[in-house]
């Protein structure tokens, strides 16, 4: 369904902060520009929850080829977070109103019982274009201080009868920053909705990535694909019951049979792989030519069997590393190992891009995985192209085809190609223009507000940490004293999110929180330290993905006698902003490296092909996702100026160059713990 076109987006765009704004422009149609913004936890808002997002930066655009629309796209996954979702971003701020809509995801926007898009079996979809006109929604984009949020949109559609995801989708194009999750623009099965919309142009548009430290996770996660026999012959039955062409029931036979006797195994075979391949394809092409009854076919089937001709167009048009393999009998799981190629490609798309995170550091390690290395080197290329084609004297910058004796012909030929001080000299400014831009914001209030102490007692490496387990738990139950005792010098805290201002009736909080790499490791500890310190409460995260019944659970668990158990890299360690200046004594309990598994190992060996070193790969692979995990947790502890934060890294790894080379500069530089008397000295 189609809306009126909606009017030219003017051709400027502002993101707008608190602070003195600093300017990063350039125009679309020279080149794509990218900055990478690292600013502190607590230093903003995030983009998702405001539209004057991401840290002291404003990009003024005033030529024609730059952009004319701001796309905000924030991680998402397992949170419910709210935004603002009517009046126009920038009106606090004081500066320029833009309008912004928050797109979520179609089954949100669903008003069915049961979620299964069709348009000929849904009542809200068939015959909404004739409907349209008579509906009145057209308020939505017309009127820009209409309620938007997601109550309303389904509310109006369900009274005019129309999908409200329709309504989102005729909105789009009439507001001036949308904000997503990054499916939207790197997940091929859900980027049409943003590139569908009339009048979007990526070269004229500004990206802004927030939390971007999770977009080559997300963006890998999105190019993997699993397949089951128990779904399939579940898939077989379905169709069975509504009698389709019957190549299309014999071809899924065959794929049942196929997925039936696969084996576990860290890597599939190169002719099973050829075979699963040739099975995939002949599948696709029937399930697109065969007329087929989505809607008497269910949901589920349908999603599954849809999957497959998706999946075969990824495999034609990208050629991401995968590793096939086979974790259980009867499953194949199609693991996208590096999907920084197609991060760039799409960034390429865009005028500009912004990439914010506290936590994009180590920067070379963040290039690599989101493919920003060759993006630039790309730049590079077509810069000097660019500037030898646009000068009838200059010479194009060509090696010389080869070195050694020349006659005269040859060194005439050579001596063309050769350049003057001028060109190299654009050559070095192409270079410095296709160069990221890095900015930090400046927050002289998190100078000393850690005291970070380094735990040298103990090995939490998978081999020995189960050793260790009463050290820890000792070492809990002394941290969670220490806190109580309220001895520790550190300024009084704030109250909770909201009541900043209010401090917690003059008493410090004594509960603690303790970051571990696993929910396993965590449960082992939790069970020796109630042995051991009974009187102490421990609170063990739930598994929990909505962001609301998170932060109540923590609300809840923040009493005086408790020790929070929180998983690092979970929303709970990452996510959830009411620990800053209510826990000032934390635990990171061992680096949080990945899970040595079939997948890591091809990491691995798919970085040593890459031309890595054996550390440079392992480097890359475990110990940069590990490290980045443990600063998103302690950013979470100083959120405001006047919060501190006491934290004890509790392994002997964290005094190893090659992990405390990647801690933030904030966490470096910690007191050495090398026995129990150190300790108790540090807690005081």
């Amino acid at each position: 369904m189609t809306a009126p076109a909606p009017p030219a987006a003017p051709a400027q765009c502002h993101v707008l902060s608190d602070t003195s704004p600093r300017v990063f422009a350039g125009s679309a149609a020279e080149e794509c520009n990218v900055l990478s913004d690292t600013s502190p936890r607590g230093f903003t808002g995030s983009a998702a929850e405001e539209c004057n997002v991401l840290s002291d930066t404003i990009l003024p655009v005033t030529n024609e080829g730059s952009p004319q629309q701001c796309h905000v796209i924030r991680d998402t996954s397992g949170e419910g977070g709210a935004v603002r979702t009517h009046g126009r971003a920038g009106d606090s701020a004081g500066g320029t109103p833009v309008a912004a809509w928050h797109v979520r995801n179609k089954a949100e926007h669903c008003v069915n019982h049961t979620f299964h898009c069709v348009r000929d079996s849904c009542t809200y979809l068939a015959g909404a274009a004739t409907r349209w006109a008579e509906s009145g929604l057209a308020r939505f984009y017309l009127d820009e201080k209409h309620a938007r949020d997601l109550d309303t949109l389904r509310a109006a559609g369900r009274d005019a009868h129309i999908c409200p995801y329709e309504i989102t989708r005729a909105a789009l194009a009439f507001n001036d920053v949308w904000i997503g999750d990054y499916n939207y623009v790197f997940a091929p099965r859900n980027r049409g909705l943003f590139y569908e919309q009339p009048g979007f142009v990526a070269a004229r548009t500004l990206l802004l990535i927030d939390e971007a430290h999770n977009l080559p996770a997300r963006v890998a996660d999105a190019y993997s694909h699993a397949f089951t026999a128990a779904e399939a012959f579940g898939v077989r039955d379905e169709l069975h019951r509504i009698r389709p062409l019957a190549a299309l029931v014999t071809a899924w036979d065959h794929w049942c049979h196929g997925l039936h006797h696969l084996r576990a195994t860290n890597a599939l075979p190169p002719a099973d792989e050829d075979d699963i391949r040739h099975l995939l394809s002949e599948l696709a092409r029937l399930i697109t030519t065969v007329p087929l009854d989505l809607a008497a076919l269910g949901a589920h089937a349908a999603d599954l069997v849809w999957q497959i001709p998706s999946l075969v167009d990824e495999l034609a048009t990208s050629d991401l590393p995968r590793l096939w393999w086979c974790p259980r009998d009867g499953e194949l799981a199609l693991t996208c190992l590096d999907a920084g190629s197609a991060i760039g490609a799409t960034l390429r798309e865009f005028g500009g891009v912004v990439l914010a995170s506290a936590t994009l550091t180590p920067i070379d390690g963040f290039a690599a995985a989101s493919g920003l290395d060759s993006f630039f080197d790309s730049q590079l290329s077509a810069a000097s192209k660019g500037g030898a084609a646009g000068s009838a004297s200059g010479p194009q910058l060509m090696p010389p085809e080869r070195l050694g004796a020349l006659n005269k012909r040859a060194t005439r030929k050579l001596y063309q190609q050769l350049t003057s001080a001028a060109e190299l000299l654009r050559v070095e400014e192409a270079r410095a223009a296709a160069s990221p831009a890095l900015m930090r914001a400046h927050t002289p209030w998190r100078d000393g507000a850690y005291d970070i102490a380094c735990d040298a007692r103990v090995d939490t490496t998978f081999q020995h940490r189960s050793h260790y387990y009463t050290t820890t738990a000792a070492t809990i139950a002394a941290l969670h004293a220490s806190a109580a005792k309220g001895t520790t010098g550190l300024t009084p805290v704030a109250g909770p999110p909201g009541n900043e201002g209010e401090p917690t009736g003059g008493r410090r909080p004594s509960a603690i929180a303790v970051f571990f790499p696993s929910y396993a490791y965590a449960e082992a500890i939790a069970q020796e330290t109630a042995a051991m310190a009974p009187g102490l409460r421990v609170a063990l995260q739930p598994k929990l993905r909505d962001l609301a019944a998170q932060t109540a659970w923590v609300e809840e668990a923040l009493c005086p006698d408790a020790a929070l158990f929180l998983v690092l890299g979970s929303s709970f360690a990452e996510s959830i902003d009411a620990l800053g200046g209510r826990v000032t004594h934390a635990m990171v309990v061992g680096p949080a490296l990945p899970e040595v598994n079939a997948v890591q190992r091809a990491r691995l060996a798919e970085a040593a092909r890459a031309g890595l070193a054996r550390d440079a790969a392992f480097r890359r692979v475990y110990q940069i996702p590990g490290m980045t995990k443990v600063n998103q947790a302690l950013g979470r502890l100083v959120r405001a100026p006047g919060q501190r934060a006491r934290v004890l890294l509790h392994c002997r790894r964290f005094l190893e160059p090659g992990y405390a080379s990647l801690l933030a500069p904030e966490y470096q530089h910690g007191t050495p713990i090398l026995d129990d008397d150190g300790l108790a000295a540090w807690l005081g």
